[in-house]
């Protein structure tokens, strides 16, 4: 009977620990998008610094080159970086706490602004809305 215990007891220690480590990879991911969000928004408005405006399809000779007006490059770096904010908040606040079905839900609504803006590279917010996900679908 002590040894049925025990084992239950083990198993039952194992599964909590199962439901940690989902969270924690919830986490990770979630702020590994939320620091690509924020180093794409800063790097935008770095090359808004550099070049004035931010040039696109700019050959060898800058021939056909299209350029955003100044005060757009701002506004979509701006965006990206907070989104990239409220994501690593977000998740901190996951990790903090991890019952709460609130917070995965700002990683997601975050990760889905950062698509409208820089994204992260594209790897921020799909980082993000993974680790969203994996967040809302956690069983309390």
């Amino acid at each position: 009977m002590l040894l049925y215990f025990t084992i239950e007891l083990r198993s039952v220690k194992e599964m909590e620990g199962m439901k940690t480590s989902r969270a924690s990879i919830s986490v990770i991911l979630s702020m590994l998008g939320g620091i690509f969000i924020i180093s794409g928004g800063l790097m935008l408005l770095a090359m808004l610094g550099w070049y004035g405006t931010t040039l696109m399809m700019g050959g060898q000779m800058h021939t056909y080159t299209f350029a955003y007006p100044r005060w757009l490059t701002i506004v979509v770096g701006g965006t990206s970086i907070l989104a990239g904010v409220l994501v690593m908040y977000a998740s901190y606040k996951t990790y903090k706490q991890p019952t709460n079905r609130l917070w995965p839900l700002f990683i997601v609504i975050g990760s889905i602004v950062s698509l409208f803006s820089i994204g992260g590279f594209g790897l921020g917010a799909i980082l993000g809305l993974i680790g969203g996900a994996i967040g809302l679908g956690r069983k309390l």
